[in-house]
């Protein structure tokens, strides 16, 4: 067993598909078939269930993942000692965000760079729904994990992290705003209800199910009632559909931070509007419990701390 297989499975479970992580693996899909089959002759069971819908754990498979995360885990904490910077994680920070709200760490991140300017660095930031979010920090595909926890279900969110053997660290309280651009039908207004936002293209990020924020939400804001709904997989489409349809959608909104920069030649400037009824979120992050993180990540926390530290 090699611990290069340990991560071919990780990354076949992260992304739910053979195909999907030969392509992020950079390998073809019979090589990525290839080395997870010779893995599950050398154990002597099935790691996955093949079946018309895709692939699925077994039993023992789900067990064999609980030991690869730890194997990973404690590989990575070993990475850390090492005086070799070249090959030390030290300088590493990795997380999943969701891109409705991936400026709030993109500002940190471009603080974080400029106090580092002269250090070597790594900064991975994997864009993803609240469900990858959770499967990538619990997987060990990333160390962090940044979310929004909807208050009104924050004890359902907190038992699914549980589940998945995460912890939950509050950083900030928010809440969520109605954005589009100042020129919009609506911009005049300080305050608006779903009944006002409805008549206009709802456009965003993975707001089906459960991958909107969360599935609570749903029934808070009232997405259904919209007669559009266009859902986008990343910010530059979320841009350009507010901007061309006179579109609106939803994010959080922090002190001195613009949720909705500016980006390429877009010269549209966004106004926040409050809702009528008021949608309050905690702001932190996810990691597995007792896992070393680089000094890197920390510092990168300690400053997104110090960006976003407001409570409503």
């Amino acid at each position: 067993m090699k611990l290069e297989q340990i991560n071919h499975v990780l990354e076949v479970v992260r992304l739910g598909s053979i195909n999907k992580a030969s392509k992020s693996l950079l390998m073809s899909q019979p090589n990525l078939s290839f080395s997870i089959k010779s893995l599950e002759n050398e154990l002597g069971f099935k790691i996955f269930n093949r079946t018309k819908k895709g692939i699925e754990l077994t039993s023992k498979g789900s067990l064999f993942l609980e030991h690869a995360n730890s194997i990973k885990n404690s590989f990575d904490s070993i990475s850390v000692l090492s005086d070799n910077k070249s090959n030390s994680t030290n300088n590493v920070v990795d997380l999943s965000i969701s891109a409705q709200y991936i400026s709030t760490a993109f500002y940190s991140i471009i603080d974080f760079c400029k106090i580092n300017l002269n250090s070597n660095m790594n900064v991975k930031i994997n864009q993803a729904n609240i469900s990858q979010i959770i499967n990538d920090v619990s997987s060990g595909f990333v160390d962090l994990g940044l979310i929004c926890i909807d208050k009104s279900q924050k004890s359902s969110i907190n038992h699914i992290l549980s589940l998945n053997k995460l912890e939950f660290t509050p950083l900030s309280t928010t809440k969520l705003y109605a954005y589009m651009l100042d020129n919009h039908p609506l911009a005049t207004k300080d305050c608006v209800g779903i009944t006002d936002l409805i008549n206009y293209p709802l456009v965003a990020l993975n707001f089906t199910s459960k991958d909107f924020l969360y599935s609570s939400l749903l029934l808070n804001i009232g997405l259904d009632k919209f007669n559009q709904k266009i859902e986008v997989t990343d910010y530059n489409s979320l841009m350009f559909g507010l901007n061309e349809l006179n579109g609106v959608t939803f994010t959080m909104k922090f002190p001195n931070l613009n949720p909705m920069p500016n980006i390429n030649n877009f010269t549209g400037v966004f106004k926040e509007l409050r809702i009528e009824n008021e949608i309050l979120f905690e702001f932190g992050y996810i990691k597995i419990p007792n896992n070393i993180l680089s000094p890197s990540a920390i510092e990168f926390l300690n400053i997104l701390d110090s960006n976003i530290k407001f409570t409503v």
